[in-house]
Order: structure tokens, then C-alpha cells, then sequence
């Protein structure tokens, strides 16, 4: 199997091939014409085929710098858009919430990107209120969970939610307010979760 020639030998290919001008792919990627060159030179040996036909007039491609044009020039975009996904997804952070948080969130994360504005936050909402990190695409979670949960190095108490009774005024008039504990109790409640417990908000990340 033949060696791979470096990527800086076939970056002055394409760039050269594309114009057919060593002048221009110099300047293009800001080496000497020497250079430019040289490397072509180098590339063709490695390979063991002439790739530019050099004429008075200037280059042109032979059939085999014909051949292998597309084929260098896709791997080399294949490969510098798989370098700037990966830059971007690592200025990105990619957060699930649930919906009831939105309007405490969204300050809090105006004021992140002000003195993070190299990091993107993605935000996603939704009415669940856990995650699974193993088979969802997500970097933190914001959750609610009950405070015994002890925290690690992946997990951030953010704050207490307080759960307030509301009830209609005809209804208020029946409570007594000297046993108002016990008179709560002689009426049907509505919870927010199956817990019929207050929650606690939590930060998770993947770590």
C-alpha cells in the first residue's frame, strides 16, 4: 500500500489545480512560489506520476492530475467540514429544560452569553422533567429532584420550589384560620407532580 502523501502537499495540489497558476495558489495559501513548487515536485514523486503538463503558456492537467482532482479536492472538504463540526458543537452547549422554567431561564442565559459570547447555548424545552443522557443528545439538563439526591460533580442544586394552596374565595371563608393545617385537610387537593411533595430544581451534566 502506498504511503499518503502529507495534506499540506495535497492542499498546494488542488489549490494549484484549481487555478493552474503557482503564483496565485502561493499567494492563496500564503507560501512562496518556491514552496508551492517543491511540493507539487514531491507530491508527483511520492505518487510516481506526472500530474501538470508545465508549458511556456503555463500548467495544465495531465489525465491522471485529472483523476485524482475530485477525489483529493472531497476528501479535503470532507475532512475540514468534520473539523468545523467539531469546533462547533464545542462551542456549543446543548440544554434540555423544563417549559415551567422558561421565563426564570431566559434572563439567566442572556446574561451567560454576555460574558460567554464564544458559547451557544441550544436550549430545548420540553414538559418532561428528567433526562437520560445515555440516549439523549444533551450536555446539561435542568430538572427537578428532591434535595436528599446528594450532589457530585455532575449535579448543581440550583434552588427550592415553594408550592403556595390557592383556592377560591367561597372556599377561603370555610377555612378556619386558628386550625387552618387541619381544615386544609378536609379538602380535595390538586398537585403539581404525583409526589404530592414539593421539588427542587437541579443543574445535571454529562461531566
Amino acid at each position: 500500500m502506498a504511503r499518503i502523501p502529507s495534506s499540506k502537499a495535497m492542499l498546494a495540489f488542488v489549490t494549484t489545480a484549481q487555478s493552474l497558476n503557482i503564483t496565485h495558489a502561493a499567494e492563496t495559501l500564503n507560501l512562496t512560489q518556491g514552496a508551492i513548487s517543491r511540493q507539487l515536485s514531491n507530491f508527483e514523486q511520492e505518487l510516481g506520476v506526472t500530474l501538470f503538463h508545465r508549458q511556456a503558456r503555463g500548467l495544465a492537467l495531465t489525465s491522471a492530475g485529472r483523476q485524482l482532482l475530485p477525489e483529493i479536492s472531497q476528501a479535503l472538504q470532507r475532512i475540514q467540514h468534520s473539523i468545523d463540526q467539531l469546533a462547533t458543537n464545542h462551542r456549543r452547549i446543548r440544554l434540555k429544560a423544563p417549559s415551567c422554567v422558561t421565563y426564570w431561564l431566559m434572563p439567566k442565559l442572556a446574561d451567560f452569553h454576555g460574558r460567554h459570547p464564544s458559547l451557544e447555548v441550544e436550549l430545548t424545552s420540553t414538559t418532561k422533567h428528567d433526562v437520560n443522557f445515555l440516549t439523549e443528545q444533551f450536555d446539561a439538563a435542568i430538572c427537578f429532584g428532591h434535595r436528599s439526591i446528594s450532589q457530585g460533580t455532575d449535579r448543581h442544586w440550583l434552588l427550592d420550589e415553594v408550592l403556595t394552596p390557592m383556592c377560591t374565595p367561597d372556599i377561603a371563608k370555610t377555612l378556619d384560620s386558628a386550625n387552618l393545617l387541619q381544615s386544609l385537610t378536609e379538602h380535595t387537593w390538586l398537585h403539581a407532580n404525583q409526589e404530592h411533595a414539593d421539588w427542587q430544581l437541579w443543574l445535571a451534566g454529562t461531566g
